[in-house]
């Protein structure tokens, strides 16, 4: 299957590419910024947008693909609707290049951002 991942810089965006990797999946890691993803591998492309705000500028990156993961997400404080307008974006770029199947993964509250941490890292559980 060749899955196209948005957010693939991210914390959770980087667990999804490794693991579909590691599964044998194609993988293409949509991205701002290549340097910021660590990762190579044969099945791993890295398509470069400016932002994901932009539909049109998405469709690139979707042709070809069996499905979308999303993992995008605030990058602060600031940033709390960033994960609704992009994956408006994503989901009219899927429509227009025919990708029927989205999973998106947030961590974006639902309400309110509350004013501290809500969970460690150290305490994540993470299970296959």
């Amino acid at each position: 299957m060749k899955i196209t991942v948005f957010g693939a810089t991210g914390g959770v965006g980087k667990h999804l590419v490794t693991q579909a990797l590691q599964r044998g999946h194609a993988v293409n890691a949509v991205v701002r910024d290549a340097a910021r993803l660590p990762i190579s591998s044969p099945g791993l492309s890295v398509s470069t947008v400016p932002g994901l705000e932009e539909p049109t500028l998405l469709r690139p990156a979707l042709r070809g693909s069996d499905a979308v993961l999303s993992a995008v997400g605030p990058r602060g404080r600031k940033d709390t609707a960033v994960a609704a307008t992009c994956t408006r974006s994503i989901v009219r770029a899927m429509q227009a290049t025919g990708v029927e199947r989205l999973v998106a993964v947030s961590a974006a509250p639902v309400g309110p951002v509350p004013p501290a941490k809500v969970c460690s890292r150290e305490r994540w559980s993470c299970r296959s």
